[in-house]
């Protein structure tokens, strides 16, 4: 798990790409953050157990160029082998690459870190090609996702959140002083939004954001990407944490955001719950969740009421309710005919 050997000045910008059986794009990904107008950078390349030539690949460019570390691990996934770059990184700042996507040369550029000191959090948009299902097989889609913004957290986490380019971390610049007294790694537990998870964490410790109008990135998303993430308490247990986390940050700003994340939390919690006995701790936790929130937020009374009897709130009340009448009658027939 060494880099090479090779030493370098302390860089203003650490670039994260964990890599795994990326041999196919891997290339094109190295050489379009090599070619930044931006230099003073280091690369940091975490190959993840890859089974294809991958860590080779790595290696070969790390022999050539002092500003790139290489970082062999057995596999753990995209959270770990992230995690792994935040400890190892020099940088003032840290920003993320996958590695079957790639930037443009004025992606670090478009930061303009020595000028947005101010700031603890930078972001800037991005192009992605995916695989609709509703078009003809193997046509792709384009999408342009870009921010303009500059100011305090409620507002901005509204404009990210409108205009898409909330909770993907590899748009975005975030201060490793920040990271590391905080301790904001990723969950490795989440494979799946793991980056929209860690991008809301870090804006809990934020004074202001700002975010360019410009495109630096280009995401490429592969047919049935979302196949594999199918754990469903896992899931629960991450739109909670988006949602405790959301309610941390605009408190009773902002509500439209909030509702955003409480719908995701309801959602997932309908997904996974039933009658079972083993659901109603869960059902428990996110009436104390909302409850907590209602009376932390400033809505006027009637709001709270009406947010209070939401479908999805009420689910929860009434499931609850039901099991605990059970029960009760359950325990006093048995006091009765048992005692």
């Amino acid at each position: 798990m060494q880099p090479n050997k090779k030493t370098m000045s302390t860089p203003k910008i650490s670039v994260i790409v964990p890599v795994y059986n990326a041999e196919k794009s891997l290339c094109r990904c190295i050489d379009s953050i090599l070619t930044q107008t931006y230099q003073d950078f280091e690369l940091l390349l975490i190959d993840d157990g890859s089974k294809d030539s991958s860590g080779a690949i790595c290696d070969s460019y790390a022999a050539k160029d002092s500003r790139i570390k290489v970082f062999h691990k057995p596999n753990g996934g995209v959270s770990s082998a992230r995690n792994l770059g935040i400890d190892n990184a020099q940088g003032e700042w840290l920003t993320f690459v996958d590695a079957d996507d790639w930037v443009e040369e004025n992606f670090l550029e478009n930061y303009d870190v020595e000028h947005n000191e101010s700031f603890d959090y930078v972001a800037q948009g991005f192009r992605s090609e995916f695989y609709d299902c509703t078009k003809p097989k193997g046509a792709p889609v384009n999408s342009v996702f870009v921010c303009g913004y500059s100011g305090g957290i409620s507002e901005g986490l509204k404009s990210l959140l409108e205009s898409k380019i909330l909770g993907y971390v590899w748009c975005k610049a975030y201060k490793k002083r920040i990271v590391k007294e905080n301790e904001l790694y990723f969950d490795p537990e989440f494979n799946y939004q793991e980056d929209l998870e860690f991008d809301v964490r870090y804006l809990r410790h934020c004074g202001s954001i700002v975010s360019f109008p410009k495109i630096g990135y280009y995401y490429y998303v592969p047919k049935n990407w979302d196949s594999k993430y199918r754990n469903r308490n896992s899931l629960l247990k991450l739109y909670r944490s988006l949602y405790v986390n959301s309610v941390a940050v605009l408190g009773g700003a902002c509500q439209e955001c909030v509702r955003y994340f409480f719908d995701s939390y309801a959602a997932a919690l309908c997904a996974i719950c039933s009658l079972r006995i083993d659901s109603v701790s869960r059902l428990k936790t996110f009436r104390e969740d909302t409850r907590d929130y209602l009376l932390a937020s400033r809505l006027s009374f009637p709001t709270r009421i009406i947010i209070y009897l939401d479908p999805s709130c009420l689910m929860a009340n009434v499931v609850l309710f039901f099991h605990l009448k059970i029960k009760q009658i359950y325990r006093e027939w048995r006091r009765l005919w048992f005692l």
